[in-house]
């Protein structure tokens, strides 16, 4: 569970290689986030969208990860980050998610063992 967990961070991650503007709409900052209380609770359909966009970033993630780490040089392991960040905000969005609210249910079931139990049956019926 902890592996998929890791990945469900992968475009808020990802965010952080974009340029400042768009890293600012696309993933809260830590000491701007909202309480916990703000944040609307996600449906059942959202958990379901979001398991399947999860399962795509991931993958994502996992093609795009020995470009990264085999890049020659900083700026072009960046430039390749930036292709992988736009695939995965693509993924997403596909699914029918804003990255926002991708980011905001990824910390929710980080902090709710009850939505993470349901991603996760989620996930291993979306495989």
């Amino acid at each position: 569970m902890k592996q998929w967990l890791a990945s469900l961070s992968v475009v808020a991650l990802a965010a952080a290689f974009a340029p400042a503007a768009v890293a600012q709409q696309a993933t809260p900052q830590p000491n701007m986030e909202a309480p916990a209380a703000a944040v609307e609770q996600p449906t059942d359909e959202e958990l379901r969208t979001f398991a399947s966009a999860a399962l795509e970033v991931r993958e994502i993630g996992a093609e795009w990860q020995p470009k990264i780490t085999e890049a020659g040089s900083e700026e072009q392991a960046a430039e390749i980050q930036t292709q992988a960040r736009d695939e995965m905000v693509e993924a997403v969005e596909q699914k029918g998610l804003s990255v926002e609210r991708y980011n905001e249910i990824t910390q929710q079931v980080r902090s709710n063992p009850e939505l993470a139990e349901k991603v996760t049956a989620y996930m291993q019926e979306a495989r």
